[in-house]
């Protein structure tokens, strides 16, 4: 897919595209492999904004899933000890508010 393209079903301009593909923007995270390649899969799956819409979702439940998210939260932020995902409502059950 064109980054023209893939950017007007992400709602955002080329310019942003091409700054994630070279690493400017969101480069201050490490995602494990597993994660990567279900990004990588999704992306191949986005051929509109339903289908986007629908792989962001499943994404986030593997994120969530695999506690990925918490992961990612310990990279950009200080996190107290006493922190779950049950605690603060991003669990599968209890969904991020």
């Amino acid at each position: 897919m064109k980054q023209k393209d893939a950017a007007a079903i992400l709602g955002i301009n080329t310019a942003a595209i091409s700054q994630y593909r070279s690493n400017k923007r969101g480069s201050k995270i490490t995602l494990p492999t597993e994660i990567i390649s279900e990004i990588k899969a999704s992306s191949r799956r986005v051929k509109d904004q339903f289908s986007y819409f629908r792989e962001t979702q499943r994404l986030l439940h593997h994120i969530r899933q695999t506690k990925v998210l918490c992961q990612v939260h310990k990279q950009v932020s200080h996190v107290p000890e006493n922190c779950t995902p049950e605690f603060m409502g991003c669990s599968l059950k209890g969904g991020c508010m």
